[in-house]
């Protein structure tokens, strides 16, 4: 067995692959595919446990003129999770429930990898050419320990959040369409 020793430049090169897609965009649509998976450490499946096997669906993100997020599960059942630039709303057949930000990371933070978004209190590490870790620097504050992303083609193929319950969810991401001005 050997480990391959990254530098912070290959890192920061993968990142910048990211970022050059997102170039100036307004928006983006992206279709998603989530996998709650057992923890590497105790089988438990963490904060996402009562999500069924592998839920799909699409995210749509604008940035002008408001900041907005709908991230829409269309399988097995439909429900949207909203955020209007301030709060986050959960909607589906049954509610329209207002949920307060909190202390926790803004939109903008918890997200940015899918564009390449930098912010100071995520670190970078390198994994290998295609792959980064981002490691927040304050964990509790971001409700994650790190997100594992895998690049194709300079955009966001796939991410992997490991939880504070040691739970692990991998997303997989398809059919991007970016809005540019």
């Amino acid at each position: 067995m050997y480990f391959l020793s990254l530098s912070v430049a290959e890192a920061e090169e993968a990142w910048s692959r990211l970022q050059s897609h997102f170039q100036d965009f307004v928006g983006f649509q992206v279709q998603f595919e989530q996998e709650v998976l057992p923890s590497e450490e105790n089988g438990m499946r963490g904060i996402f446990a009562e999500l069924p096997p592998k839920p799909r669906g699409q995210i749509r993100f604008r940035r002008d003129p408001k900041l907005s997020l709908v991230w829409q599960y269309e399988f097995p059942e439909e429900r949207k999770w909203s955020f209007d630039g301030k709060d986050w709303w959960v909607i589906d057949s049954e509610r329209h429930d207002r949920v307060p930000q909190g202390d926790f990371l803004s939109l903008d933070e918890s997200f940015s990898f899918l564009w390449g978004g930098e912010h100071p209190e995520l670190r970078l590490e390198a994994i290998d050419e295609d792959r980064f870790r981002l490691l927040p620097l304050n964990p509790q504050r971001a409700g994650f320990k790190q997100i594992e992303v895998r690049l194709e083609a300079a955009l966001v193929a796939e991410a992997v959040l490991y939880d504070h319950l040691e739970g692990r969810t991998r997303y997989e991401f398809k059919n991007w369409k970016i809005e540019r001005p």
